[in-house]
Parts: C-alpha cells; sequence; structure tokens
C-alpha cells in the first residue's frame, strides 16, 4: 500500500492511498507530483517532508525513505520519521479497547505494537505470533494484514478478539498527515532519516 498525503495545519490538500504492490518505485513520484498539482502547489513550497520509516515490506520501505530524503535534500528541508504501525493504529476506532497492530513479517514471524488510545503501551517488535500476543486484554482489537494469515490462532490465543475491517489494516495518508503536525514529531535533518527495519541487517527476508 502506497499512502501519500499534501497537507498543511489546516488539513489535507490531496490524499492518494494506493495499492502500488511491486510498483512503488514506478507510482510514487509520479504521485506526489500529481497531488502537488491538486493542490495548486509547487516543490519549492514543500516545508518539510514525512516518511513512514517500518516496520513492514523492506523493498517499500527503501522506496519510500530514499524518496523522502531526495526530496528533502534537494529542497534543503527537514524530515519526519514515524513508525509505520503508528500510521496503521490510527486507523481504530477502538472506545476504551486496547489496539494491536499486527503486521506479516514472512518467515512465521510479526511486527506488532500496543496501543492504548493514540499512546504506544508496547513498543514495536518483531517477534513470532504467540510473543506478540502474550499479556494482550480480552476484547482487543486487532489491526493490519498478518490478521489475514493469523486470523484463526489469534482468536484463540486472546479472549473476545476483535478484528477491524480489512480496510483498516494498512497504512492510510491522511494518518501521516495528523501524526506529522502533532507537536511531538521533531523535524531533523534529512540524513537521519533511518528505516525502522527489526529484522537484523544480514538476513535476506523471502517469501
Amino acid at each position: 500500500m502506497l499512502a501519500i498525503v499534501v497537507g498543511n495545519d489546516k488539513g489535507v490538500l490531496a490524499a492518494r492511498n494506493i495499492n502500488a504492490r511491486v510498483k512503488h518505485s514506478v507510482m510514487i513520484m509520479p504521485a506526489i507530483e500529481a497531488l502537488l498539482k491538486k493542490a495548486g502547489l509547487k516543490k519549492g513550497r514543500i516545508d518539510a517532508v514525512a516518511a513512514g520509516l517500518g516496520p513492514g515490506s523492506l523493498t517499500g520501505i527503501r522506496i519510500g525513505v530514499s524518496t523522502a530524503k531526495g526530496l528533502c535534500l534537494g529542497l534543503d528541508r527537514p524530515a519526519i520519521g514515524i513508525c509505520s504501525l503508528d500510521i496503521i493504529a490510527r486507523n481504530a476506532d477502538s472506545g476504551d479497547s486496547d489496539v494491536c497492530v499486527l503486521v506479516d513479517a514472512k518467515r512465521s514471524l510479526v511486527y506488532s505494537a500496543v496501543y492504548r488510545g493514540v499512546k504506544r503501551a508496547r513498543p514495536p517488535r518483531l517477534s513470532s505470533l504467540e510473543d506478540a500476543l502474550r499479556g494482550l486484554k480480552p476484547g482487543t482489537l486487532f489491526l493490519g494484514d498478518a490478521i489475514g494469515i493469523y486470523g484463526d490462532r489469534i482468536k484463540e490465543k486472546v479472549s473476545q478478539a476483535r478484528f477491524a475491517a480489512q480496510r483498516q489494516w494498512y497504512p492510510r495518508a491522511e494518518n501521516i498527515l495528523e501524526i506529522a503536525l502533532s507537536p511531538k514529531n521533531r523535524k531533523a535533518a534529512a540524513e537521519k532519516l533511518v528505516p525502522l527495519y527489526l529484522y537484523p541487517k544480514e538476513c535476506q527476508i523471502r517469501k
């Protein structure tokens, strides 16, 4: 999923969520240019660039972060890095329930993080499904594409587990803007934008 947004402190000016599959590198720059045109802006008007750092698809993360860094370096603008699980968590309408984001990491592993409201109760990590589910409260709401793979096992392990609709399993462009505008997210030099892989660097991932 490729999520791109152009906005300011008044809200979203233009946004697009694309099921890019393996075409991120081909689609990302034309999509950015199209959204800027739709918003009536030129690249020079950009104040900062925010990007999802992962964890998630390693190729997608590299393309997204590299594109953000390239824009920032070319325009001499700062960057804002956002955990991709935080972006997904914003899709939740959880009420008083805990939220667990589970993303397939291949090799029978998952990326996960737990939230109460918009605050993390457990940081992002790479683990087995069983470890990710350990200690979760009854009625926890789950988001993320790992639901499509491990849904039955989640229900066995977590009492009254609830699943968000499939459209809520992926990062949404509007959430990126909301998080980027938060006072807690500080702008930094583009060189400091580093992907959040969680997998060991020397590990080769195969589907």
